[in-house]
């Protein structure tokens, strides 16, 4: 047994190692950026990308793990060379992949995916794109890398068939069951270890530096990662006109940015700013809102004081949609999502990093595993320069299942702009009203019923806001901040004329207040058409900085704007116009719903709405 144990111990470390070696490879071969890097953070690109390492080592461990306990029964000598070529042959296409991504990062910017294989039916375009590589050296390095990981593989951790003895019964099945058991543990180290989310690019993200956080990837596990998601991407099966059809219709409805606002919400040119994300809320819980009464009276309350947004809509159904729209203004996608994919967003504006530019200090805050959807590497990409998460926070204040609880999170957005270098721009995402619906006070609302213990679940986080609001208003700093308060997604929760469907406009109809100091006009209601993707571009008309590359929202005071709503919803969209709207189901080609006044037009406009935003995510 012992024998069988220390080989696996020696095959895993031995694939650590070269995944760390590739890394040394990329950092030497990269040296200008490397050097340019402060040694901390260099060392962090080792220490962060350990588990992306350990989760491709237990990929390619699970087949040797298996054959090792298959070898309490069958001869070593027989099991030796199956391992040995296996090895092999998965350590030549690891160096292949290690070197290949030295040439392909310079020319992308992104560590190697499965996106390459396309370019294998042109194999003449191909061969012209890499003309000017130096492929001698590159197959060089990798014959060098392969020989000597070869040799040390067969002189140091391969034993020999005498060093793997089969033993009696008693002893064999021990042996099996101890490998079974070490095969099955890999699991762990496979999806990144025992968080909930699994193991994605953000889990390896640690710094301001995108150098640094691409060079902590390993790119076996980026490039079949990118091989299992390969198909969910590459073609735009949403096509039902020219795009220059599609373009007309896009141009006609979506105002260039550049023009003031015909309304001034704000005092001050450069307010601190405060964007709190509410998990899951809904304008069906909001009583000033024609929602069920008492379920977040401190919100109620708050109406009063501030600015409130009556016809705003949730872009997508899930946090990372929600993400992409608020912070990008990129467009939902059905069935997908672009925070999940990188190489796609690299190029994405960002209101983080707009405001960053503009001279803010900025963070993003949340009380869960920013690694959950890959969030950690978006917002880091869009330009937050410090970022609190679950490990920032005391397990004691954790729920069962998500993170820190909101009012912990609210006491740390406090503490943090006490101390903050003003202006500030923070953003805040909650977590207590997702599902279990964990709070840590008694259910007000009940919770015989997962719609009960949902409401009560906002009846927390409305107490908790409502403390929030009450305690920064005391601070020196809340004349000078505007804090904007609405919902990453909508809710099926509570049901409505008792349907829950995705679809229904009461289902992405959210709450968008903004409340301050730094508010030019308090109790006041806007009654504009719009959705999450023209939040960016609101709030940077209203303080005086560019917002022309966010080019799929739009200022909900531009002059001359279309006023619409854009939704998607598993595989359809919701348009919704001054007059109406309708939900498209994509399978069924039909329409789901409609209300108001619609017609052809309209699904012809949110289909070309679709075809240009899943075209522009296919083409990155």
């Amino acid at each position: 047994m012992r024998p069988r144990l220390l080989f696996l111990l020696k095959y895993a470390l031995f694939w650590l190692g070269l995944f760390v070696a590739g890394k040394l490879i990329f950092l030497a071969w990269f040296y200008p950026q490397t050097a340019a890097l402060p040694f901390t953070t260099t060392f962090g690109i080792i220490t962060h990308g350990l588990r992306m390492d350990g989760a491709a080592t237990a990929y390619i461990s699970a087949v040797p793990f298996l054959l090792v306990m298959l070898s309490s029964f069958v001869p070593w000598h027989y099991i030796r060379p199956v391992i040995f070529w296996f090895t092999v042959v998965v350590l030549i296409y690891t160096a292949g992949l290690t070197m290949g991504d030295l040439e392909l990062y310079k020319e992308w910017g992104s560590r190697i995916d499965a996106t390459w294989l396309q370019y294998l039916r042109t194999p003449a375009e191909m061969g012209a794109s890499i003309e000017s590589s130096p492929l001698w050296l590159l197959f060089g390095m990798i014959g060098v890398m392969s020989g000597v990981a070869i040799w040390v593989l067969r002189r140091w951790i391969l034993p020999s068939a005498e060093s793997m003895p089969i033993g009696g019964w008693v002893d064999r099945v021990l042996s099996a069951l101890t490998c079974a058991l070490a095969s099955a543990l890999l699991i762990i180290p496979a999806r990144g270890g025992l968080q909930l989310a699994p193991i994605n690019h953000s889990t390896v993200y640690f710094s301001e530096s995108d150098f640094a956080n691409q060079a902590a990837v390993n790119v076996a596990w980026s490039f079949f990662n990118g091989l299992y998601r390969h198909d969910e991407d590459r073609t735009n099966p949403y096509i039902v006109m020219p795009d220059s059809t599609a373009q007309a219709v896009r141009d006609s409805l979506l105002s260039r940015g550049g023009m003031p606002p015909t309304r001034q919400l704000l005092r001050i040119a450069r307010p601190n700013v405060i964007v709190i994300l509410w998990e899951g809320f809904t304008n069906k819980a909001i009583g000033s809102l024609g929602g069920l009464t008492g379920v977040v009276p401190r919100f109620d309350s708050l109406v009063g004081t501030g600015v409130l947004f009556d016809r705003f809509y949730a872009s997508g159904n899930r946090t990372d949609k929600g993400l992409a729209a608020l912070l990008s203004s990129y467009p939902p996608l059905p069935n997908t999502s672009i925070v999940k994919e990188p190489r796609k967003y690299v190029g994405l504006p960002g209101l983080g990093r707009t405001f960053r530019d503009a001279g803010y200090t900025t963070e993003f805050l949340y009380g869960g595993e920013l690694e959950f959807a890959n969030i950690r590497a978006f917002v880091l990409n869009d330009g937050f320069s410090t970022l609190v998460d679950k490990g920032s926070f005391p397990p004691s204040s954790w729920n069962s299942k998500w993170g820190a609880h909101d009012h912990v999170l609210f006491r740390r957005i406090l503490a943090d702009a006490d101390r903050a270098k003003a202006p500030f721009l923070f953003t805040a995402l909650t977590l207590s009203s997702h599902e279990p619906y964990d709070i840590p006070v008694p259910f007000a609302l009940g919770d015989s019923t997962k719609t009960a213990k949902y409401l009560s679940s906002l009846h927390y986080v409305d107490s908790a806001l409502g403390d929030f609001i009450a305690q920064a208003s005391t601070r020196p700093w809340w004349n000078s901040t505007v804090v904007i308060i609405l919902a990453d997604h909508g809710h099926r929760l509570p049901s409505v004329e008792l349907t829950s469907d995705p679809y229904r406009e009461e289902t992405h109809h959210i709450p968008l207040l903004w409340l301050g100091g730094a508010l030019a006009q308090r109790g006041v209601r806007v009654h504009e058409l719009g959705d999450q993707t023209d939040l960016a571009p609101t709030i940077l008309a209203q303080v005086g900085l560019p917002y022309a590359e966010f080019r799929w929202g739009q200022d909900m005071f531009a002059p001359g704007r279309t006023p619409f709503a854009y939704y998607t919803f598993n595989d359809g969209f919701g348009y919704i116009t001054e007059r109406g709207g309708l939900m498209w189901d994509n399978v069924g080609m039909r329409v789901l719903r409609s209300f108001g006044t619609t017609d052809s037009l309209d699904q012809r406009a949110g289909a070309a709405l679709q075809q240009l935003f899943v075209g522009d995510f296919v083409a990155r």
